[in-house]
């Protein structure tokens, strides 16, 4: 569901970063030469002429370094995303796998599980992507494509799949049911309808940027941040004098080197520890103004229509645009009140959010009862 997100920021390492990043070293290399004087003056026309005798063993040689760090973060970036990811899914010990079997038919996808049931109707498909290690049923789920291990497939059955969505959708596919599924279903469950706003998903958003392990993850990020810069200077002495040891030699080159780590290499380790702190300084603002964003573009996203959600002593009931799933409680990890919104974590990571507007108030007072009954949370929402 983040590939189109993260295909655009991987492709702008190498489109944007990439000549950013040597234009600044071309734009360093011909300062360095302007701050020496140049034979021929300070003019263009003067480094020119000045070319043909200059060494471009360094510009070369860091021209190299910059595109191989450029390259190494582009493909490191995938690894990168599924370990923020998996820091923004839960804390460790919620990673155990969820055996599921699926039905592919003519009517859709079903999948069930140990007290789960749900059904994907053929119109909310859109088609199948894979990589080396697994298949990706892609819906119009919000956040939901079907993934299936490769490793847990026959050759058979990655081929069924394959063809069963090559197939393309029926001649007369079934139109989008923006109907309660479960209205017909006697009991006394709490039954409500809502619409999620683009100010819910940013709400959603800012709790995931706020778990402990993505907080920890910034931590880590400034730590390594403060320490790229700060040895940046350095970094860039110590490749000079490589690049031409025998000019000053490393008895007299280390010395001198040690002593300008108190004075030359002091300011910059303090303009470094400024951009940190300026950074963690504007985090809260950024990580605002991020995740209402990505609210607005999710809510644009999002498939139109009204969500149902009815809750009883067996579980949730879910439903929207024909797709429909049966939740007992045993696949929630609590309950918890985030704003307007109650948020059941659900134990594979993903979130299910009821908006308490779309409660009345006896409802709302019966579904904290059964969330506190079944998910043994501290108290329930509240």
């Amino acid at each position: 569901m983040h590939r189109p997100r993260s295909a655009a920021f991987r492709r702008r390492i190498l489109t944007v970063g990439l000549p950013a990043l040597w234009f600044f070293a071309l734009l360093g290399f011909v300062s360095t030469w302007a701050t020496e004087g140049g034979r021929k003056g300070k003019t263009m026309s003067g480094f020119l002429q000045d070319l043909p005798d200059l060494s471009l063993w360094p510009l070369a040689a860091l021209l190299a370094v910059v595109t191989l760090a450029c390259l190494t973060l582009h493909a490191a970036y995938p690894w990168l995303l599924q370990q923020r990811l998996v820091a923004a899914i839960g804390p460790p010990g919620e990673d155990t796998p969820v055996p599921m079997t699926y039905r592919f038919d003519d009517a859709g996808i079903t999948q069930t599980s140990a007290d789960l049931e749900a059904f994907l109707p053929w119109h909310l498909i859109k088609g199948l992507d894979e990589d080396r290690l697994h298949l990706f049923v892609l819906t119009d789920v919000e956040g939901e494509p079907i993934v299936l291990a490769k490793a847990d497939l026959t050759t058979a059955q990655a081929d069924g799949v394959r063809a069963w969505t090559a197939a393309g959708r029926p001649l007369s596919p079934h139109p989008p049911d923006d109907t309660d599924p479960f209205a017909d279903e006697a009991g006394d469950a709490v039954r409500i309808a809502f619409t999620l706003t683009a100010e819910d998903r940013a709400a959603l958003v800012t709790r995931t940027l706020d778990r402990p392990a993505m907080r920890r993850a910034r931590m880590r990020g400034a730590v390594l941040l403060f320490v790229g810069l700060s040895l940046l200077v350095p970094g860039i002495v110590a490749f000079v004098w490589a690049v031409d040891p025998y000019r000053v030699p490393f008895s007299i080159a280390f010395p001198l080197f040690l002593e300008m780590a108190g004075t030359d290499f002091l300011k910059p380790a303090i303009g470094a520890a400024a951009v940190v702190l300026l950074v963690l300084a504007l985090g809260p603002w950024n990580r605002r103004w991020a995740a209402r964003e990505l609210g607005r573009d999710l809510a644009r996203e999002a498939r139109p229509g009204t969500s149902y959600a009815h809750a009883d002593a067996r579980g949730l009931s879910v439903a929207q645009g024909g797709a429909w799933a049966r939740l007992g409680w045993t696949n929630f990890r609590g309950c918890e009140r985030l704003g307007e919104l109650i948020v059941l974590p659900m134990r594979w990571g993903s979130v299910l959010p009821l908006p308490t507007r779309a409660f009345d108030p006896d409802a709302l007072a019966r579904f904290e009862a059964l969330a506190a009954r079944h998910l043994l949370s501290d108290g329930g929402p509240s």
